[in-house]
This record gives C-alpha cells, structure tokens and sequence, in this order.
C-alpha cells in the first residue's frame, strides 16, 4: 500500500495477504449457536474494517465484471427444469407472494387502528 493521498489499491503482494491472514488467523471464522454452525460476522467486520480502503486497480474490475457476467450465464445456462419443476416453483412462488400481501394487509390494517385509537385521545 502506498503512502500517497490517493486511492490504494489492492494488490496480489505479500502485504495484504499478511494483514488478510493476520485477522483471519486471530478470529474464529464460526460460532456453534444450539448445535448449529453459525457464521462469525464480527471476524468479517474486522476485515471489512482492514480493506475498507483498498480498492481494485479499474482494468482488473473491468476483468472481473465481464468474468463475473460470463460465469452466471454459464450457470444460467445449465439449469434445466422440465414443466412440472418450472410449475411448482410458480406455485411456490405464488403462495409466497400471496403471504406476503396477507401480511402487509394485516401490518396496515393494525398501522390503521393505531392512528385512528391515537386521533381519539
């Protein structure tokens, strides 16, 4: 990293796998909450907080984006449903969608009831 007052940016050096490995090596990276494996999110804070303020050089995300996009679209392309998978899935998402707006419905509906029993007092 240098000591400019510009951008830094990251860079494949020995530097910043050290600082990545450092806080990777000091925090747990999952936690056992009732018998289940948990993501420790305050060991990813920590390197979120330590490479906050590097950034990628722009040829390398140009790179990226375009391997990013060529990579879904090969994913995309292998999936492959037959009719009853694709109609289920509607189905699913219907149901969903409708619980959804069932809950919305009740959250105004309550939200209603408040603001009237407030305007009263």
């Amino acid at each position: 990293m240098s000591k400019s007052s510009g951008p830094s940016f990251i860079g494949y050096s020995a530097p910043h796998l050290a600082d990545v490995k450092d806080i990777l090596g000091n925090w747990v990276r999952t936690v056992e909450v009732d018998n289940t494996e948990l993501i420790n999110f305050e060991c990813y804070r920590e390197l979120a907080k330590k490479v906050s303020g590097y950034q990628i050089p722009p040829h390398l995300k140009r790179k990226r984006k375009v391997k990013n996009i060529v990579y879904l679209h090969h994913q995309l392309d292998a999936v492959a449903l037959d009719e009853n998978t694709e109609d289920s899935l509607l189905c699913t998402l219907k149901e969903e969608e409708e619980i959804d707006d069932q809950r919305r419905f009740r959250s105004l509906s309550f939200d209603c009831h408040v603001i009237r029993i407030a305007s009263m007092l």
